[in-house]
Formats: C-alpha cells, structure tokens, sequence
C-alpha cells in the first residue's frame, strides 16, 4: 500500500481500488440470489477502479514526475497489464475454461482460441479491465503530450471542455461496441479522467472541504437520484428487445451522475477511514490484501465459474458465499505460489 509522503497521503486510494476488487469478487459470486447488492456494486465498482486509477496515474505524473516518456510508460504498463494479460488466459483461464465444459470453447481447439480471440480481447471474461485501462492510460498520455504541445494549458474552462467531450464519448461508447475494449475505455474514461483531474486539484478541494460535513447530504442526494433513475425507467417503458422506448439519454446521464455521486461517497469514507481509524486502514490483514487485490482479480473468475457450476447446493446465497470464498483463497495461493516461483527463478539469475 502506499505512504504517506510529504506530498499528499495516496492511502486511501488503495483502499478504494481494494474495496472495488473485493466487490467485483463478490458481484461475481452472487449471480442468482441478492439482487440488490448485485445492482449497487454494479453501479460503482468499475467505474471506482477507473477512477482511482486515474487520480494514482495522475500523482504519478505531476507529484512523483514518473513516466516522462511514452515509452517508459508503455514499458512499465505491458509488464504490469498486457503479460499478466496473456499469461493468465493461457496458462489459467483457457486449460480451466477448457475443463470446465464451457460452451464457447466445447468441440473447439484452444490454438485457434488463442491465436484468433485472445489477443483481440474475446471471450477475455474479467481480464478485459487490463486491456481497457491499459489502452486508458496510453491515451491519457497521449492527450496530455498533445495538448502540451499545443500550448494549452489546464485551466478550467479547457479541463471543462475535456470533461463534458469525455461524457458525450461515454454515452455513445454505449452503443458501439468495438475489439481490443476499446468501448469500455471509452466507456470509463470519464470516470479515469475525473480521478485525474481530481489529483491536479487535490489541494483546493481538500481547503474547499474542510470544516465542512457534507457527506450526508451526498448520501441524500444519491438516494434521490435512485428514485429519479426508477422513475424515469418505469415511464420510459421496455420495447420488445429490452431497451427503454424512450429517454435512454436522460437514464445514462442519471446513470452517470449516480456513478460519481456513490465515488464521492467512498473517496470521503477511505479518507476519513485513513485519518480516523488507522488501527484498520493499517492493520496487517488489510495490507496483506491491499499487495494481493491483483492476484485476486487476476485469478478468481474461471474458479468461481466452475465452483458455481459443481457446488450441489440448492439455496443461491449460501452457494454464492461458498464459491466466493473458495475462488478468493484458490486465488490467494495460486498468487503467492507464482510469486514463489518468480522469486526463486530471480534469485537463481
């Protein structure tokens, strides 16, 4: 997890994208019973992820003054993305998908699976969020190289400017899907570049805030627009086909504003969690997980499907929680035995 330095505390970031990964694991795990956490964390917890990454990727640039070349960044975002990509679908997903009887890959040859699909992003399940993000990032750098070059600066206007193109992107990215994930990151590119824009600004919000109890009336202010988005869902109507007739605009710009409503909540809650609890935000257990989220996410899906598929267990909730925890310990020792093998093979260089 990282420190506090004599910058700014990037701590509770962390825990943002921890609380995101340990969501994404359960969303996964409840597919037929409680529906309601499976709406709500399906509201936040990618775009949280985006987020966060966009406000660390920006602290990086402007704080830490890492990255001051395409090059370097690509270098250090395929290592850290694209082969753990590449790694875990072929030597992970795709012999456990292969196992499992799964449906796209029944009576099919997995080298034609591989060289056709995988490095196009199909059929990458839970591992399209490395594609997306690492295309994210090289377009956030490329824009703001560009724009450097153009002489035109981050003021608020342009920042405005840049903003509102990115939720016009967003909304249409929803109707286009493309390879390679480029529409999800597009999709979550707003939600990267306000986590961006954020850290340029930390400072003057941070003074802005201070003194000031404003998370209950955020909290209110969510709970209304949950209304309205119900609301506007249940008079627009459904067609044949599942798609509103009517005000789909209006549902995703709610949708939208929903997503940042609930981010605000948890970035105040992780700060304040930081600051006021440390015994928690520090403790051994919550570091432990926060150096191991990767390895959660990278390795829990194709697990938990086959688990969902075996267990024989009739009650969905009780079948969910068990599939969930086995998925999340398989994955915390498949992690720490691939990092045994990387330390050892490195020591023996």
């Amino acid at each position: 997890m990282p420190e506090k330095t004599q910058l700014y505390d990037t701590r509770h970031y962390s825990l943002l994208k921890l609380f995101a990964i340990l969501c994404i694991v359960v969303n996964h795990s409840i597919r037929y019973g409680w529906p309601p956490f499976k709406i709500l964390t399906n509201d936040f917890q990618v775009p949280l992820l985006f987020f966060a990454s966009g406000f660390v990727f920006s602290f990086c640039l402007y704080d830490l003054h890492k990255y001051q070349s395409i090059g370097e960044l690509a270098a250090k975002k395929i290592r850290r993305l694209l082969l753990p990509y590449a790694g875990v679908l072929v030597l992970w997903f795709l012999p456990l998908f292969c196992l499992s009887g799964d449906v796209r890959y029944e009576g099919r040859n997995p080298l034609t699976i591989l060289l056709t699909e995988y490095p196009f992003g199909v059929n990458a399940d839970a591992l399209w969020f490395l594609m997306a993000l690492f295309t994210t990032y090289i377009v956030a750098f490329v824009g703001r190289e560009a724009c450097r070059y153009a002489k035109i600066y981050a003021s608020p206007k342009v920042c405005a400017i840049i903003f509102l193109a990115l939720v016009a992107v967003h909304q249409a990215a929803q109707l286009f899907p493309t390879q390679f994930h480029l529409d999800r990151s597009a999709l979550y590119g707003v939600h990267f570049f306000a986590g961006y824009l954020l850290n340029m600004g930390k400072y003057a919000v941070c003074a802005r805030l201070q003194g000031r109890c404003v998370l209950p009336w955020l909290v209110l202010g969510v709970a209304v627009i949950y209304v309205l988005d119900a609301c506007c869902g249940f008079l627009a109507g459904d067609d044949i086909s599942g798609y509103p007739k009517a005000g789909l605009f209006l549902l995703q710009l709610l949708e939208l504003v929903k997503q940042f409503g609930l981010i605000a909540i948890f970035v105040l809650c992780a700060r304040k969690l930081v600051r006021d609890c440390p015994v928690i935000s520090q403790s051994s257990l919550v570091r432990y997980l926060d150096s191991r989220s990767f390895d959660i996410y990278l390795y829990h899906w194709p697990v938990l499907l086959i688990l969902l598929a075996w267990l024989p267990i009739a009650d969905p909730l009780e079948k969910a929680m068990v599939a969930g925890t086995g998925c999340f310990v398989s994955a915390l020792v498949v992690g720490e035995v691939v990092r045994s093998i990387k330390q050892r093979f490195g020591a023996g260089r």
